[in-house]
């Protein structure tokens, strides 16, 4: 199913008018119908908008060979909660390492307290460590003004990408050994 089918699909499963649903995601009736008829793909703030106004996970809209609209809903809200404070990248960051972490949870029995405890540390953990690397670069800008972090905007980028990624993982090192631990008492 592709996104034009899935959203008239769920559109229908909520017993929703392409009017109703439009006022809920905040566009027009005529969006609602371009997505639904001509192929027309939302934008991805959208698309997390119709994903909640429809109730299902923003991974199923976005992804053809995803048919369960429940996939990955469990983590919607950290997502959001990125997105409103870091902005539609850091919410694509945050997806994709709350998706790659999922491997995890595969084969094995995980209630979902543990798995929504474990998508809390990782999504507290990442903020942590973003706005910690915003902080300290921050701070060198101001000691090394007009030097090349300034000039290239591509070293800054690598740099603020090294020092959140050793952050995060040890945060995440932490994660792991704490919900490691929780997991021995329950």
């Amino acid at each position: 199913m592709n996104f034009s089918d899935k959203i008239k699909y769920q559109r229908e499963q909520n017993h929703l008018t392409q009017k109703e649903l439009a006022e809920l995601v905040g566009v027009s009736q005529r969006a609602i119908a371009a997505y639904e008829s001509s192929g027309t793909i939302a934008r991805i703030s959208t698309m997390r908008k119709l994903a909640h106004a429809l109730n299902v996970s923003y991974d199923y809209l976005k992804h053809d060979e995803i048919t369960d609209p429940s996939y990955g809903i469990e983590k919607m809200d950290y997502i959001d909660e990125v997105n409103g404070q870091l902005g539609e990248k850091g919410a694509k960051d945050i997806n994709e390492i709350l998706e790659a972490n999922r491997a995890l949870f595969a084969g094995g029995e995980l209630d979902e307290e543990a798995k929504d405890a474990f998508y809390q540390a990782v999504t507290k953990a990442y903020l942590s460590c973003k706005m910690e690397a915003k902080r300290h670069l921050d701070g060198k800008r101001k000691t090394l003004k007009r030097k090349v972090i300034h000039r290239c905007p591509y070293f800054r980028t690598a740099l603020l990408l090294l020092y959140t990624c050793s952050k995060l993982s040890y945060e995440i090192s932490r994660c792991f050994y704490e919900f490691k631990m929780y997991k021995r008492h329950c």
